[in-house]
């Protein structure tokens, strides 16, 4: 299990924040369950309200958190409430979900027969016998909650028909739907972070405001509680933000200034940004300074060719001139019945 997963467990297993959980996801934020009315489950007892004396079912290993609710004086389970906590998107958490609720569901069954069997005196009918459950045999409600704490929205499925490619929309009504409750602390609005009463309030608070880091750190100052939070709750949160904050001194302290280190930890981001915004400057100062210089060279090349060839061209023009010019009196010559040799000696040149 990583760290991450870790700290959301040690959170979620306290009595106070398990209690504050299901009051927001049931009861819309009323405190109708309290830390008292909830019992840990130790994967091997629980208790049942039905069967013969002693019965119990076993819960399954693989759950992040289970915990009956308790609220009477003869410790009969009112529910059995999981809660799934996901540091990461889930696309198949409806199927993942329901496995869990029918294992628990069939564990509270057989259970319940077990129990029965002890007793030699307990009569059932043949259909009883078959169905291994008394007529007047009830369920306890088996819950499970999924706490999205990854700052990303959930846009998974949240039930099985959203899973099902449905060829024949006929065919959907026989097939029973399965919904899942996800508390999304990315999507809350600032009245449903407030329902809750715990640090579950702190940890919803930076999920949702994770990318918008000048509104969270405006709310860390104005929330005494930020200046306080216990360790495991800075842990959670730490890991919500994705920072590397330094934590290495916190299994020292009873308390962590939560605000304090996120804004050392902005801090340092902002100076390693002044530094790395210089280093690209330079690099891109001398990039630039490159190509211009190369347009420049360019351009003072062109230029300098211009000049050349022109005086070159008027050297060579000159030349020619001559050349046309001596040869136009050497034909007019010729012309005129002069010969060759007098025409070399008038021009002194061998024609």
């Amino acid at each position: 299990m990583g760290r991450a997963d870790t700290a959301t467990k040690d959170l979620m297993c306290r009595n106070d924040v398990f209690a504050d959980v299901i009051n927001y996801a049931i009861y819309n934020g009323e405190t109708m369950i309290k830390p008292e009315h909830l019992e840990s489950v130790d994967t091997t007892q629980v208790s049942l309200p039905y069967g013969s004396d002693n019965a119990v079912i076993p819960v399954q290993k693989s759950r992040d958190v289970v915990k009956t609710i308790v609220k009477s004086s003869k410790k009969a389970v009112y529910a059995i409430i999981g809660i799934e906590n996901q540091t990461d998107i889930h696309y198949a958490m409806p199927v993942r979900n329901m496995f869990y609720d029918v294992m628990s569901y069939e564990s509270q069954i057989k259970a319940a027969y077990r129990s029965y069997e002890k007793e030699k005196d307990t009569k059932f009918t043949h259909e009883e016998f078959l169905s291994k459950w008394k007529k007047t045999d009830k369920l306890v409600p088996v819950i499970t909650l999924v706490v999205n704490f990854s700052s990303d929205k959930w846009e998974a499925p949240k039930s099985l028909h959203e899973m099902i490619d449905f060829k024949d929309e006929a065919m959907k009504r026989f097939v029973p739907d399965y919904s899942i409750p996800v508390i999304d602390f990315a999507s809350m609005t600032d009245e449903e972070i407030n329902k809750f009463q715990t640090t579950i309030r702190e940890v919803a608070e930076c999920a949702r405001y994770v990318t918008s880091p000048e509104i969270l750190i405006d709310r860390m100052r104005k929330n005494d509680r930020y200046k306080g939070l216990d360790v495991t709750t800075a842990y959670v949160i730490e890991n919500v933000l994705k920072t590397n904050i330094n934590t290495e001194d916190y299994e020292a302290k009873e308390e962590v200034n939560m605000c304090r280190q996120m804004e050392e930890y902005l801090e340092g981001i902002k100076e390693s940004g002044v530094e790395q915004g210089l280093q690209r400057g330079i690099q891109q100062g001398i990039q630039q300074g490159i190509q211009q210089g190369i347009q420049q060279g360019i351009q003072q090349g062109i230029q300098q060719g211009v000049q050349q060839g022109i005086q070159q061209g008027v050297q060579q023009g000159i030349h020619q001139g001559v050349q046309q010019g001596m040869s136009k009196v050497v034909e007019q010559m010729r012309k005129s019945g002069m010969s060759e040799e007098q025409i070399s000696k008038i021009l002194s040149v061998e024609v």
